[in-house]
């Protein structure tokens, strides 16, 4: 008796196969995306230890921190003095890797913001009382971030919601600790969560720098 040949697939058998994969990346594809957001914000919290590192060598070897963002020293802004001539840090950028691909390179950096004994932040455009101008004041101490997993630093759309909000509730953390810890990134609350991501240094003081010290 002649061997039977063997039939390809049919269309259903390819169907249910196909049906099959698509069900098994539906189920795997959120755990990847929640190991690959884990991921990046544990690279970008070791980033900015690095970049934390180098800020205070900076202030150990000129008596000062860096001046804040849009403030030039000699021609060059905080970024540029921790590279060159010494290289406290390698890079004259340090890109945040939460910041969109659109606008300015200086627009998708960490932030640098330096801080005066009052918990006001220095700098060029201030909004009173949370923020003053840079005339007669001296950085105590400093605090960098990153826009966190959501991609931005305020709440909602970056356009109309600017940072004053986070200026607020920094300032008056000791008063509404609950409100500055909005502003804060908690892998607890989800890796898609709102919040940004923080590195202090120097005469770190009030509540708001505690929780950046980790």
């Amino acid at each position: 008796m002649p061997p039977t040949e063997r039939q390809g697939f049919t269309l259903i058998e390819l169907l249910i196969v196909i049906a099959i994969i698509l069900i098994l990346i539906s189920i795997a594809m959120p755990n990847f995306i929640e190991a690959h957001q884990r991921a990046k914000v544990v690279r970008t919290m070791s980033d900015m230890t690095s970049v934390r590192t180098a800020i205070e060598s900076y202030g150990v070897d000129h008596r000062e921190y860096p001046a804040p963002y849009g403030i030039f020293v000699n021609g060059r802004d905080s970024w540029a003095v921790l590279s060159t001539p010494v290289a406290y840090i390698k890079q004259s950028r340090i890109i945040d890797p939460f910041a969109s691909g659109e606008g300015s390179l200086s627009q998708r950096t960490l932030t640098y913001e330096l801080v005066n004994r009052f918990n006001q932040i220095i700098e060029t455009s201030p909004s009173p009382p949370f923020s003053v101008s840079p005339a007669g004041q001296k950085g105590d101490w400093w605090w960098i971030a990153s826009r966190g997993p959501d991609g931005k630093y305020g709440f909602k759309d970056p356009s109309t919601d600017p940072e004053a909000p986070i200026l607020q509730k920094f300032f008056e953390a000791d008063i509404f600790p609950e409100n500055w810890l909005t502003v804060v990134f908690s892998p607890t609350n989800g890796t898609k969560s709102l919040g940004n991501l923080y590195r202090a240094g120097g005469l770190v003081r009030g509540f708001a720098g505690r929780t950046m010290l980790k």
